[in-house]
């Protein structure tokens, strides 16, 4: 069985165990990160292609006096659109890192088997997973 969004699922796309069940809060988080991104993304190509056209807008310029150019209507466009991107997405890399910081605290709170890896909540005096002795 194929899953559409493996980040979303509740079953482990390779194998088909079950996953630890998502909170409504983690399936936000993981819309916010990639809204981040895809914002990120779109603003940097807007600023390098409204910037491209700064070229060939200083050679016309140079031709046909200042002022003369139809480049400016576009670049302003451009790079208006992509300062906006970037303006628009910060709130949701604001929330990103803050999804960041909460599980760096949970990852430091867990205590991981030496022996198969796998993270324990503390206080566990053996692995869930396999059994063995924590430290």
């Amino acid at each position: 069985m194929k899953v559409k969004d493996p980040d979303l699922s509740a079953y482990c796309p390779s194998c088909g165990k079950e996953l630890p069940v998502r909170t409504k809060d983690m399936r936000n988080d993981i819309v916010y990160q990639r809204l981040s991104a895809t914002f990120l993304i779109l603003s940097i190509f807007l600023l390098i292609m409204g910037f491209s056209f700064l070229m060939p807008d200083i050679m016309l310029s140079w031709i046909l006096g200042p002022g003369e150019t139809l480049f400016w209507p576009v670049q302003a466009f451009l790079i208006g659109a992509g300062i906006i991107l970037l303006v628009v997405r910060h709130p949701f890399a604001k929330r990103k890192a803050a999804a960041n910081v909460q599980l760096i605290k949970e990852m430091q709170n867990m205590w991981v088997c030496s022996y198969c890896g796998k993270s324990n909540a503390p206080g566990l005096r053996e692995c869930e997973s396999c059994g063995a002795p924590l430290r």
